[in-house]
């Protein structure tokens, strides 16, 4: 389901009528949004590498600092593309200190990056390399990382398994009746449902190898 079908049921599930809309479409996008974002909450602590981001970056001559994407959260993995332009190779994440004293010292061996913070002109934060580059190489970094999910727009589809496109629509509703002051424990309880059974198809690697049946194991084929 993309946002806008998410919406319509959203507003149903409000008991929310054509005529009289309480709701404005950008309220009820808000808590889409902010649903979308709790259940990502719970896939990540399920299996935090489910809902990757991968993006690419150039590297630029003589610039040492770069912006993580929009929505980021954290990290997994930080490459540089190799001197032969075929494949990424992952950096070595080192602590701030060092990465600046290593430019301090005209350091000259394999790029390492540290994480920096938050700033105005970085609201999501970035990363310091060493050695500063020499030459500019489009696409020369790709980053693994974990941002926070978002529908831009009513054709959006979120970002997660359909399976879960309900939990999305059962949290916004959470929300939405908390905003009015209504009793929510019974949507609650539909989360925690649908939340229950993320791990039974997330984590195959979670299946076990073996079968005991009658107290004889068995291997799976």
């Amino acid at each position: 389901m993309n946002r806008g079908e998410l919406r319509t049921m959203l507003r149903m599930r409000l008991r929310d009528s054509a005529d009289a809309q309480d709701w404005s479409d950008a309220e009820l996008n808000s808590r889409l949004n902010l649903g979308l974002v709790e259940l990502q909450k719970k896939i990540i602590a399920v299996h935090p590498d489910a809902v990757l981001k991968r993006f690419r970056r150039s590297v630029v001559a003589g610039v040492d600092r770069y912006q993580w994407p929009a929505g980021f959260s954290f990290g997994f993995e930080l490459s540089v593309l190799d001197a032969t332009g075929t494949k990424y190779i992952p950096m070595v994440k080192t602590p701030l200190g060092e990465v600046r004293k290593f430019q301090n010292d005209g350091y000259a061996g394999d790029p390492v990056f540290a994480y920096e913070g938050r700033s105005e002109n970085r609201p999501y934060g970035g990363f310091l390399i060493a050695p500063t580059p020499s030459t500019t190489v489009v696409d020369g970094f790709e980053a693994s990382v974990m941002c926070a999910l978002v529908m831009d727009d009513d054709t959006t589809i979120p970002a997660v398994d359909s399976m879960m496109h309900l939990a999305i629509l059962a949290y916004a509703e959470d929300i939405g009746l908390s905003d009015t002051g209504e009793a929510s424990d019974e949507v609650q309880k539909k989360v925690d449902r649908l939340i229950a059974g993320l791990p039974q198809y997330m984590l195959p690697s979670a299946q076990p190898d073996r079968l005991t049946i009658d107290g004889v194991v068995k291997d799976y084929v």
